[in-house]
């Protein structure tokens, strides 16, 4: 799907609908470099790959269609309008899955950092230094 995106994408001459299918496509192969590396998330990206990712193609592809009419008619303005904030609403929320997909990295760093401080703290090695005489 993101190589048939890119492949719109690169046809489409419209400089803010490709920056919007630029991030989408960061945004996506930074989930797929996780995933990969952490398969056990797999199953909380299925409906990205199985639902989100062919709808999303299929809305860039009509916006290309929509493009290569060369007609500006009220009523193509107005579904080329809506797909460009569709892919806003996209773009947010494949920000916010890959967020989900980090929470629990994020919350083991944070206690990680947490028993650091205070072994550091108990050890007497943080502060103002005047115990590392």
């Amino acid at each position: 799907y993101l190589h048939k995106i890119r492949l719109v994408n690169d046809a489409l001459p419209e400089q803010n609908i490709s920056e919007k299918l630029d991030r989408l496509e960061g945004t996506c192969r930074k989930i797929f470099n996780y995933v990969e590396d952490h398969p056990n998330k797999l199953p909380q990206i299925r409906k990205l790959m199985s639902y989100y990712l062919p709808m999303t193609l299929k809305l860039v592809e009509t916006y290309e269609q929509l493009e290569n009419h060369r007609l500006s008619t009220p009523s193509i303005e107005e579904s080329k309008a809506e797909i460009h904030s569709a892919l806003d609403n996209i773009n947010l929320a494949f920000e916010n899955l890959f967020d989900k997909l980090l929470e629990n990295d994020l919350m083991d760093l944070s206690a990680d950092i947490s028993v650091l401080e205070t072994m550091l703290a108990q050890e007497g090695l943080t502060g103002n230094g005047s115990n590392l005489r």
